[in-house]
């Protein structure tokens, strides 16, 4: 794993607790497939029983796959942001 990459990914903090999303486990695991920086993650950690906060948590994924995409593109690299568990893209560029 590119550590100039994981280390810029550590300056974006989970709005409630303010830890890095690396910390928490959210990058599951970061592969490199024909010049494409897959970063997989896991939101997991933001999954909410309560149906009132679950558009919350919604918010909360959105905002934080903005601020990883703003670090691909500040980086110049080609990039595809995966839900780890389902597969599921959640942005490109």
């Amino acid at each position: 794993m590119d550590s100039e990459l994981l280390e810029k990914l550590r300056m974006i903090r989970e709005p409630e607790t303010g830890v890095n999303i690396v910390e928490l486990g959210m990058i599951d695991r970061i592969t490199v497939q024909n010049g494409v920086y897959e970063i997989h993650v896991n939101f997991a950690y933001l999954k909410s029983s309560c149906k009132a906060c679950i558009p919350i948590s919604w918010m909360v994924v959105r905002s934080l796959v903005r601020k990883i995409e703003r670090v691909m593109r500040e980086s110049g690299l080609r990039y595809r942001i995966i839900e780890a568990g389902r597969g599921e893209v959640y942005a490109q560029g």
